[in-house]
């Protein structure tokens, strides 16, 4: 018998889960993020309606477990999503504990940019990477790293970094985060809208590449990585500016420039669903 488990990819704007049967996915459904007020009251119920939606869809009667990558602050040890800004429906609570007691299955919860980036590694674009990133760009963010010796990288408690939040310019819109300056606020998909759109809908690519570079500058030299992986929505313009970011890390840097570093688009249409559902693995 196939060995099925769940992998869900939570953004924020939408919900993305598939169910995998030895490795193959077999269907998927997506749900809008946020939850109706009588959801929002039981979170794990309206989690565990999704799963019946993949499981009725394959005639899957049983599975073995439940991968969950969310967006933003994941404290794995707690099973707690610490993310009011963009999953306020989702966040707080230790909802996933109460999905792993109903199904009596396990639930493992990561952060969506790792997910996104273990999916990568196991299927896409990090396949024999020895220290490679994922730069999400999207609503918000991501940024993932993973050492081919130690693994993914994270935080105290089991939580995980925000790179989002590398102050990259001295100027523009706060963040949510309270600060100016972060890379997220400037770079993200939402940003490009307010920032680096014109009246007429044409986008500043050169502009936004620049200011992009900065931040890619700073997770690379930090984690000396040797590729760079860029997903979410953003990436579907990787031509348009990915030309001018390498200009900008080649020009002149005193430090040496990472010209042995490579970036590339993800490979995955949906690297979160399977990273999620390989952390059952």
């Amino acid at each position: 018998m196939e060995k099925a488990v769940v992998g869900i990819d939570m953004g924020g704007t939408n919900l993305r889960a598939g169910i995998f049967a030895d490795g193959r996915l077999l269907h998927t459904v997506t749900r809008p993020s946020t939850l109706t007020d009588a959801e929002r009251q039981r979170p794990a119920d309206a989690m565990r309606a999704v799963i019946a939606d993949l499981t009725d869809a394959t005639g899957i009667e049983r599975i073995e477990g439940i991968g969950i990558a969310a967006t933003g602050p994941v404290h794995r040890n707690t099973g707690i999503i610490d993310n009011p800004h963009t999953l306020p429906h989702w966040s707080g609570m230790a909802w996933s504990h109460d999905l792993a007691a109903q199904l009596g299955v396990p639930v493992v919860l990561e952060n969506d940019a790792m997910g996104a980036l273990l999916g990568e590694i196991a299927h896409g674009a990090g396949r024999g990477g020895d220290m490679v990133a994922m730069v999400t760009l999207g609503t918000g963010i991501g940024v993932a790293v993973h050492s081919r010796t130690s693994g993914p990288l994270r935080g105290a408690d089991g939580c995980h970094p925000e790179g989002g939040h590398i102050p990259v310019v001295d100027r523009g819109p706060t963040c949510y985060c309270g600060l100016q300056g972060c890379w997220e606020a400037q770079c993200s998909g939402t940003a490009i809208g307010g920032l680096w759109t014109d009246d007429d809908g044409t986008i500043d690519w050169s502009g936004y590449a620049a200011v992009l570079a900065r931040g890619l500058w700073s997770v690379i030299r930090s984690f000396g990585l040797d590729r760079v992986i860029i997903g979410g929505g953003v990436a579907q313009n990787f031509d348009d500016f990915i030309g001018e970011v390498n200009r900008v890390l080649a020009g002149p840097d005193p430090m040496g420039t990472p010209g042995g570093t490579t970036i590339v688009r993800a490979e995955l249409d949906e690297p979160g669903m399977y990273g999620a559902a390989a952390l059952l693995s």
